[in-house]
């Protein structure tokens, strides 16, 4: 006799998801790491059967990615969430982690409002999810939307087909903004640790961040204008022979 099984769901809320990846971009960053390691970074002695399933939630919600056979690392989404440029971007990032399980996609539609845990669970039985499996999954949801609600990422009031993304809200905006002076500092913030040492404009359409990780003296200063010096000669030796092919 076959084993019935469930559609595939994450084990686990986004907010525990993101709090576990957190904790591998903490040791290793985006770098690739193999199952073990991350099964021991996230809390474990080792690989199990619990442990795979804690990967699993971070795969289904795309806070982490695969690279290789055994192999994966932290994805550019969890950055965002963990390290957002600002509210809407977090916002955005939470968004789309929510969404990304099918199994979330699909109750985001059936419910456009939060269930009730015992309506939930109704639907997730008739679905074909086994009992061992209706609470977690029940859990996970509602938690999720939970952290979403309390993050204003998500209006559950408000059917999918209408809701308004960031990009439509801005693009509405700026029918009735006047234009404004270029911002420094917009693009990449820094990580963990890191901090801007120095940021401001190169030219009207060109702005500078320098982004630092440890201590920072007058050698390290004297090293970084040593090696900018270098970019200006390549730089310089470039658009000679860019000139030079012009006749």
């Amino acid at each position: 006799m076959t084993r019935a099984r469930s559609p595939g769901y994450p084990s686990m809320s986004l907010k525990e998801a993101i709090q576990r990846t957190h904790k591998i971009f903490q040791s290793d960053r985006q770098n690739p790491i193999d199952r073990n390691t991350a099964a021991i970074l996230i809390g474990y002695k080792g690989p199990s059967g619990a442990s795979d399933k804690a990967i699993g939630a971070l795969g289904h919600y795309g806070l982490v990615e695969r690279i290789a056979k055994g192999e994966m690392r932290v994805s550019k989404l969890a950055v965002d969430l963990m390290y957002p440029e600002n509210d809407n971007e977090k916002r955005r990032a939470l968004k789309e982690a929510f969404e990304n399980p099918e199994l979330f996609s699909r109750l985001r539609e059936r419910f456009p409002d939060v269930p009730s845990e015992e309506s939930l669970k109704g639907y997730l039985r008739r679905e074909g999810f086994i009992e061992n499996a209706v609470n977690q999954v029940a859990s996970s949801y509602l938690d999720s939307c939970q952290l979403l609600e309390q993050e204003g990422a998500y209006d559950f009031s408000v059917p999918p087909s209408e809701e308004v993304s960031d990009s439509e809200e801005v693009q509405s905006a700026a029918v009735f903004e006047q234009p404004s002076a270029p911002v420094v500092s917009k693009g990449i913030e820094p990580m963990h640790g890191e901090r801007i040492l120095k940021s401001g404009m190169l030219s009207k359409q060109s702005t500078f961040k320098l982004i630092v990780d440890g201590p920072v003296s007058v050698k390290e200063i004297d090293r970084l204008i040593a090696q900018l010096e270098i970019d200006k000669d390549i730089l310089a030796d470039d658009e000679s022979v860019e000139g030079s092919d012009l006749h």
